[in-house]
Protein backbone atom coordinates (compact mmCIF):
# COMPACT_ATOMS: atom_id res chain seq x y z
CA UNK A 1 0.00 0.00 0.00
CA UNK A 2 3.00 2.47 0.14
CA UNK A 3 3.59 2.29 -3.71
CA UNK A 4 1.88 5.34 -4.70
CA UNK A 5 2.30 3.97 -8.34
CA UNK A 6 -0.64 1.51 -7.69
CA UNK A 7 -4.19 2.32 -7.51
CA UNK A 8 -6.11 3.15 -4.20
CA UNK A 9 -9.58 3.83 -2.78
CA UNK A 10 -10.71 7.07 -4.19
CA UNK A 11 -12.27 8.30 -0.19
CA UNK A 12 -9.05 7.12 1.16
CA UNK A 13 -5.89 10.18 1.92
CA UNK A 14 -2.69 8.28 0.98
CA UNK A 15 -1.43 8.98 4.70
CA UNK A 16 -4.37 6.98 5.80
CA UNK A 17 -3.64 4.11 3.61
CA UNK A 18 0.11 4.02 4.53
CA UNK A 19 -0.97 4.53 8.66
CA UNK A 20 -3.54 1.04 7.08
CA UNK A 21 -0.28 -0.48 6.16
CA UNK A 22 1.88 0.54 9.37
CA UNK A 23 -1.32 -1.20 11.39
CA UNK A 24 -1.08 -4.37 9.40
CA UNK A 25 2.85 -4.65 9.86
CA UNK A 26 2.49 -4.16 13.72
CA UNK A 27 -0.29 -7.02 14.06
CA UNK A 28 1.18 -9.48 12.15
CA UNK A 29 2.34 -11.01 15.13
CA UNK A 30 -1.03 -11.10 16.38
CA UNK A 31 -2.46 -14.85 16.53
CA UNK A 32 -5.38 -15.12 13.93
CA UNK A 33 -4.33 -11.81 12.65
CA UNK A 34 -3.66 -13.35 9.00
CA UNK A 35 -7.17 -13.72 8.18
CA UNK A 36 -7.92 -9.80 8.85
CA UNK A 37 -5.20 -8.58 6.67
CA UNK A 38 -6.65 -10.91 3.93
CA UNK A 39 -10.00 -9.68 4.62
CA UNK A 40 -9.12 -5.93 4.31
CA UNK A 41 -6.89 -6.80 1.17
CA UNK A 42 -9.42 -8.57 -0.61
CA UNK A 43 -11.89 -5.26 0.65
CA UNK A 44 -9.44 -2.84 -0.92
CA UNK A 45 -9.17 -4.83 -3.91
CA UNK A 46 -12.41 -4.65 -4.90
CA UNK A 47 -13.45 -1.25 -3.94
CA UNK A 48 -9.84 0.13 -6.13
CA UNK A 49 -11.60 -2.49 -8.88
CA UNK A 50 -15.44 -1.38 -9.05
CA UNK A 51 -14.07 3.00 -8.83
CA UNK A 52 -11.82 1.51 -12.04
CA UNK A 53 -15.26 1.23 -13.54
CA UNK A 54 -16.46 4.71 -12.26
CA UNK A 55 -18.67 2.41 -9.73
CA UNK A 56 -18.80 3.91 -5.85
CA UNK A 57 -19.05 1.07 -3.92
CA UNK A 58 -20.45 2.38 -1.07
CA UNK A 59 -21.10 -0.68 0.54
CA UNK A 60 -17.82 -2.02 0.25
CA UNK A 61 -16.59 0.94 2.02
CA UNK A 62 -19.44 0.29 4.88
CA UNK A 63 -17.92 -3.40 5.19
CA UNK A 64 -14.13 -1.89 5.38
CA UNK A 65 -14.68 0.50 7.71
CA UNK A 66 -15.53 -1.98 9.83
CA UNK A 67 -12.83 -4.20 9.82
CA UNK A 68 -10.64 -1.74 9.90
CA UNK A 69 -11.96 -0.78 13.36
CA UNK A 70 -11.06 -3.93 14.46
CA UNK A 71 -7.74 -3.46 13.36
CA UNK A 72 -7.26 0.05 15.21
CA UNK A 73 -9.07 -2.26 17.81
CA UNK A 74 -6.09 -4.41 17.93
CA UNK A 75 -3.42 -1.73 17.37
CA UNK A 76 -4.70 0.43 20.30
CA UNK A 77 -4.47 -3.03 22.49
CA UNK A 78 -0.95 -3.44 21.48
CA UNK A 79 0.46 0.07 23.09
CA UNK A 80 -0.84 -1.51 26.12
CA UNK A 81 0.24 -4.79 26.05
CA UNK A 82 2.39 -7.21 24.32
CA UNK A 83 0.63 -8.66 21.07
CA UNK A 84 1.51 -12.22 22.15
CA UNK A 85 -1.99 -11.86 24.82
CA UNK A 86 -3.81 -11.02 21.93
CA UNK A 87 -5.70 -13.45 19.46
CA UNK A 88 -7.81 -12.17 16.24
CA UNK A 89 -11.11 -14.58 16.02
CA UNK A 90 -10.22 -17.38 18.32
CA UNK A 91 -12.14 -20.72 18.26
CA UNK A 92 -14.83 -21.68 19.82
CA UNK A 93 -16.51 -24.43 21.58
CA UNK A 94 -18.48 -24.85 18.71
CA UNK A 95 -16.01 -25.18 15.55
CA UNK A 96 -19.19 -24.11 13.45
CA UNK A 97 -20.57 -21.25 16.27
CA UNK A 98 -20.14 -17.57 15.84
CA UNK A 99 -16.51 -16.18 16.72
CA UNK A 100 -15.80 -13.20 18.95
CA UNK A 101 -13.62 -10.42 17.70
CA UNK A 102 -10.52 -10.69 20.22
CA UNK A 103 -9.59 -12.18 23.07
CA UNK A 104 -6.62 -10.53 25.20
CA UNK A 105 -4.98 -11.37 28.58
CA UNK A 106 -4.53 -9.67 31.18
CA UNK A 107 -3.39 -10.36 35.03
CA UNK A 108 -7.08 -10.81 36.05
CA UNK A 109 -7.56 -13.57 33.37
CA UNK A 110 -8.58 -14.21 29.72
CA UNK A 111 -10.82 -11.01 28.22
CA UNK A 112 -13.00 -11.17 25.16
CA UNK A 113 -14.12 -8.31 22.87
CA UNK A 114 -16.35 -7.52 20.21
CA UNK A 115 -15.84 -4.98 18.16
CA UNK A 116 -18.65 -2.82 16.09
CA UNK A 117 -18.48 0.25 14.43
CA UNK A 118 -21.46 2.00 13.91
CA UNK A 119 -22.64 3.94 10.57
CA UNK A 120 -26.21 5.48 10.66
CA UNK A 121 -28.23 5.85 7.60
CA UNK A 122 -30.76 8.20 6.38
CA UNK A 123 -33.97 8.17 5.51
CA UNK A 124 -37.17 10.08 4.73
CA UNK A 125 -39.40 8.40 7.37
CA UNK A 126 -41.61 10.54 9.27
CA UNK A 127 -40.56 11.16 12.63
CA UNK A 128 -42.63 9.33 15.01
CA UNK A 129 -43.02 12.10 17.66
CA UNK A 130 -45.48 9.43 19.76
CA UNK A 131 -42.26 7.32 20.30
CA UNK A 132 -40.70 10.19 22.40
CA UNK A 133 -40.72 10.25 25.89
CA UNK A 134 -40.83 14.05 26.30
CA UNK A 135 -43.89 15.76 24.46
CA UNK A 136 -41.72 19.18 24.10
CA UNK A 137 -38.60 17.72 22.05
CA UNK A 138 -37.71 19.28 19.27
CA UNK A 139 -35.65 17.72 16.01
CA UNK A 140 -35.14 17.70 12.95
CA UNK A 141 -35.41 14.50 10.65
CA UNK A 142 -31.32 14.17 10.00
CA UNK A 143 -30.87 14.54 13.70
CA UNK A 144 -33.65 11.42 14.22
CA UNK A 145 -32.64 9.50 11.60
CA UNK A 146 -28.78 9.52 12.95
CA UNK A 147 -30.12 8.55 16.38
CA UNK A 148 -32.45 6.23 15.72
CA UNK A 149 -30.47 4.44 13.03
CA UNK A 150 -27.43 4.58 15.45
CA UNK A 151 -29.36 3.39 18.25
CA UNK A 152 -31.14 0.81 16.66
CA UNK A 153 -27.60 -0.40 16.04
CA UNK A 154 -26.02 -0.75 19.29
CA UNK A 155 -28.89 -2.57 20.47
CA UNK A 156 -28.15 -5.10 17.48
CA UNK A 157 -24.91 -5.38 18.27
CA UNK A 158 -25.75 -6.13 22.29
CA UNK A 159 -27.51 -9.08 20.75
CA UNK A 160 -25.21 -10.58 18.16
CA UNK A 161 -22.22 -9.93 20.95
CA UNK A 162 -24.39 -11.92 24.12
CA UNK A 163 -24.80 -14.61 20.71
CA UNK A 164 -21.34 -14.66 20.32
CA UNK A 165 -20.26 -15.03 24.22
CA UNK A 166 -22.56 -18.20 24.52
CA UNK A 167 -19.81 -19.99 22.21
CA UNK A 168 -16.91 -19.43 25.11
CA UNK A 169 -16.08 -20.06 28.44
CA UNK A 170 -17.14 -17.56 30.73
CA UNK A 171 -14.11 -14.81 30.37
CA UNK A 172 -12.87 -12.93 32.87
CA UNK A 173 -14.42 -9.82 31.17
CA UNK A 174 -16.88 -9.81 27.89
CA UNK A 175 -16.86 -6.16 26.54
CA UNK A 176 -18.38 -4.44 23.65
CA UNK A 177 -15.87 -2.16 22.07
CA UNK A 178 -18.01 0.62 19.62
CA UNK A 179 -16.80 3.37 17.30
CA UNK A 180 -17.32 6.57 19.00
CA UNK A 181 -17.85 8.79 15.77
CA UNK A 182 -20.06 12.33 15.74
CA UNK A 183 -23.16 9.96 15.55
CA UNK A 184 -22.97 8.83 19.08
CA UNK A 185 -23.20 11.18 22.38
CA UNK A 186 -21.93 10.09 25.84
CA UNK A 187 -25.45 10.36 27.04
CA UNK A 188 -26.63 8.37 24.46
CA UNK A 189 -24.13 5.18 25.48
CA UNK A 190 -25.07 5.86 28.77
CA UNK A 191 -28.66 5.75 28.14
CA UNK A 192 -28.37 2.10 26.34
CA UNK A 193 -26.29 1.17 28.73
CA UNK A 194 -28.98 1.61 31.79
CA UNK A 195 -31.31 -0.24 29.99
CA UNK A 196 -28.64 -3.11 28.87
CA UNK A 197 -27.70 -3.50 32.66
CA UNK A 198 -31.31 -2.33 34.60
CA UNK A 199 -33.75 -3.24 31.92
CA UNK A 200 -35.27 -0.42 31.71
CA UNK A 201 -34.98 3.42 30.48
CA UNK A 202 -33.15 5.67 32.26
CA UNK A 203 -35.62 8.33 33.92
CA UNK A 204 -34.17 11.29 31.85
CA UNK A 205 -33.92 9.21 28.01
CA UNK A 206 -35.86 11.36 25.71
CA UNK A 207 -35.72 8.32 23.10
CA UNK A 208 -36.90 6.00 25.90
CA UNK A 209 -40.13 4.78 23.86
CA UNK A 210 -38.74 4.50 20.45
CA UNK A 211 -35.84 2.63 22.03
CA UNK A 212 -38.52 -0.20 23.42
CA UNK A 213 -40.43 0.15 20.24
CA UNK A 214 -37.74 -0.76 18.70
CA UNK A 215 -36.94 -3.40 20.79
CA UNK A 216 -40.22 -4.84 20.92
CA UNK A 217 -40.14 -4.79 17.30
CA UNK A 218 -37.10 -7.03 17.01
CA UNK A 219 -38.29 -8.93 19.62
CA UNK A 220 -34.67 -8.34 21.16
CA UNK A 221 -34.16 -9.93 24.74
CA UNK A 222 -31.02 -9.81 26.75
CA UNK A 223 -29.03 -11.85 28.59
CA UNK A 224 -26.99 -9.44 30.72
CA UNK A 225 -23.74 -11.40 29.83
CA UNK A 226 -21.83 -8.17 28.57
CA UNK A 227 -20.16 -6.32 31.72
CA UNK A 228 -18.19 -3.67 29.70
CA UNK A 229 -18.93 -1.19 27.20
CA UNK A 230 -15.75 0.69 25.38
CA UNK A 231 -16.37 3.56 22.85
CA UNK A 232 -12.93 4.45 21.34
CA UNK A 233 -13.34 7.94 19.50
CA UNK A 234 -10.68 6.94 16.56
CA UNK A 235 -9.75 9.24 13.61
CA UNK A 236 -11.95 8.59 11.20
CA UNK A 237 -8.44 8.47 8.66
CA UNK A 238 -6.29 7.59 11.36
CA UNK A 239 -4.95 5.28 13.79
CA UNK A 240 -4.83 7.82 16.57
CA UNK A 241 -7.57 9.36 19.13
CA UNK A 242 -9.55 12.52 18.24
CA UNK A 243 -8.10 15.40 20.03
CA UNK A 244 -11.67 16.70 21.20
CA UNK A 245 -12.95 13.58 22.48
CA UNK A 246 -12.13 10.88 24.90
CA UNK A 247 -12.65 7.39 25.68
CA UNK A 248 -15.71 6.33 27.45
CA UNK A 249 -15.63 3.10 29.81
CA UNK A 250 -18.89 1.75 31.24
CA UNK A 251 -19.47 -1.35 33.72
Amino acid sequence: MNDESQPRPRMFPNEYLDQISDAIQLSSSVAGSSSLIAKISSLLARIVSEETGSVHPGQLYVELDGLLFELKCISHLIRQQSSEAITYEPPGIDPSGKLIDLTYSTNDGLNGMECKATNPRTNDRPIPYELFANELLITNQLYYSWISSARSHLLEFLVDTEAKLTNYPKFNRSILCIYKNFYIEDFELEHIWHFYKKGVPAPNDTFSKMMLFEVSRKGFAFQGSINGLLAIPFEQYGFGLREDDEIIKLD
